[in-house]
């Protein structure tokens, strides 16, 4: 025999009749307005702390009824390099530095070799190639 089937009902439809095991959390619906001058209540649990602004509809910021504006947090700004180095080195020192690298780049001494011993990068020896572009760049062929 064929089994019965539920006619008007889709799979996962929610039943006709909801029926609820619990009641709601009470709740409080706080005032707030916004620099636009519109007012709004946002509804909340009554055991919660609601918030000192909330956004409008409109995209400002609306205060709740009755408080002062939060005070604004310092804004704490990114560093670039050139700060940070500012704050180790003033800038006769950068430019001695500077001019103390130029000349040593012009005259093929590096200072900087020496202290870093087998680290250094030698610049007269030619650096490894890439096997597969040893013919000139064109591709092998397998």
């Amino acid at each position: 025999m064929s089994e019965p089937t539920l006619r008007g009902m889709r799979i996962g439809s929610a039943p006709s009749l909801i029926q609820r095991a619990s009641d709601l959390v009470p709740r409080v619906a706080y005032s707030y307005t916004c620099p636009q001058g519109h007012e709004f209540s946002v509804p909340m649990a009554t055991d919660v702390e609601p918030p000192v602004v909330w956004d409008c509809r409109c995209g400002a910021v609306g205060l709740r009824n009755g408080e002062q504006p939060p005070v604004a947090r310092a804004v704490r700004t990114s560093r670039s390099h050139w700060d940070i180095l500012l704050e180790r080195r003033s800038m006769p020192e950068l430019e001695a530095l500077l001019a103390e690298r130029l000349a040593a780049l012009h005259t093929g001494d590096s200072p900087s070799a020496d202290a870093m011993g087998d680290a250094a990068i030698d610049i007269s020896r030619p650096a490894l190639s890439n096997p597969r572009l040893s013919n000139g760049g064109a591709r092998k062929s397998a």
